[in-house]
């Protein structure tokens, strides 16, 4: 049976569908009046043509065939789109016709579905808010919009919500970086406190004087009072430079009579560094410098007055040498 006018039934004016690649045929369960009140969308993308469209004029609705399938993947939308126009027009005294007058109502109700349609996806305020009207500022490019002070427009924002995202990400990064030091220095810092013994136990061992007697290692000044730095020494007779320090000892080389704490150096390992001190307490025209720099380093002599002072140099191996002066003479020695 032929409708004798379209019935607009209660549905949204909107199909979507997504492609498979092998699908030519859509259906729509809407009412349009005739082919050019459907509007058909690939993705973002607007078809004018790779269709037809059957079904115009009936209530039921009908389908879209395409030309080609769709690829796998695209977004099909079928939306209906009639123009906003008066179509009909009654002649006073004329015949009455009913079917016009229904085509003309149907037409009616089909836009106001198709704007409720429209409406439906625009932003807007519940029922219970309390803004009756809004005014939103001119478009800045780059910026987010928001809330004035007192929530009666919408403005730019002052900077790209993107750049200070940015910006936090990196600050982010570079919190967990310093979270990530911190930690490493109080693991190195309990290294010290586990394993060194500083200011707990001020025993000077010599290189030869390794001790072991409470499993951990000691603490002891090589070559006794001439070197001044700390070497931690294991069970295999290896030593490893630990800490730099500033200390006093007795000329017996026996008994420390102050020390300090460190000097902010921190461990290298296998004993490499980049400076070496060498302390004279007893004058001597003979200074013999053992180090740890793997190499024959550049130096400067100082007495104790901090004036420098030459001597004759020979290399003995790359962690060792002799100093000789024309008289007898206490002081310090910079390796680097």
């Amino acid at each position: 049976m032929t409708d004798t006018h379209i019935k607009i039934n209660a549905v949204t004016p909107k199909v979507q569908y997504t492609g498979n690649g092998s699908t030519t045929v859509f259906p729509y369960t809407f009412a349009i009046f005739a082919n050019s009140d459907m509007v058909v969308y690939l993705d973002d993308e607007i078809q004018e043509s790779g269709y037809t469209i059957s079904g115009a004029g009936q209530s039921a609705g009908g389908d879209v065939t395409f030309t080609n399938p769709p690829d796998d993947g695209v977004i099909v939308t079928l939306i209906r789109n009639i123009p906003i126009e008066r179509v009909t027009d009654f002649q006073e005294g004329g015949t009455f016709r009913p079917k016009n007058i229904n085509d003309e109502l149907d037409r009616i109700t089909a836009i106001e579905q198709q704007l409720a349609e429209e409406v439906s996806r625009s932003v807007k305020f519940s029922p219970t808010s309390p803004v009756s009207e809004l005014v939103i500022a001119d478009a800045i490019p780059n910026r987010a919009l928001k809330w004035n002070d007192d929530a009666s427009t919408v403005k730019s924002s002052t900077y790209d919500p993107d750049e200070v995202a940015s910006i936090a990400e990196t600050a982010a990064e570079n919190a967990e970086n310093s979270a990530t030091s911190a930690e490493s220095s109080a693991n190195t810092a309990t290294w010290y406190a586990e394993n060194c013994k500083f200011g707990v136990s001020r025993e000077v061992f010599s290189s030869g004087d390794w001790q072991q007697s409470d499993g951990k290692y000691k603490i002891f000044v090589a070559d006794q009072t001439f070197i001044q730095a700390v070497y931690k020494k294991n069970a295999s007779n290896n030593y490893e430079y630990i800490q730099n320090i500033d200390f006093i000892v007795s000329d017996s080389g026996t008994t420390i009579v102050s020390l300090s704490p460190f000097d902010g150096y921190y461990l290298q390992a296998n004993g490499v560094r980049d400076t070496f001190t060498y302390v004279q307490t007893t004058p001597s025209d003979t200074w013999d410098i053992v180090h740890n720099l793997g190499k024959k380093p550049v130096f400067v002599f100082v007495d104790d007055n901090d004036t420098v002072i030459q001597g004759g140099v020979v290399y003995n191996s790359l962690n060792e040498m002799t100093v000789t002066f024309t008289e007898e003479i206490s002081g310090k020695a910079y390796l680097y």
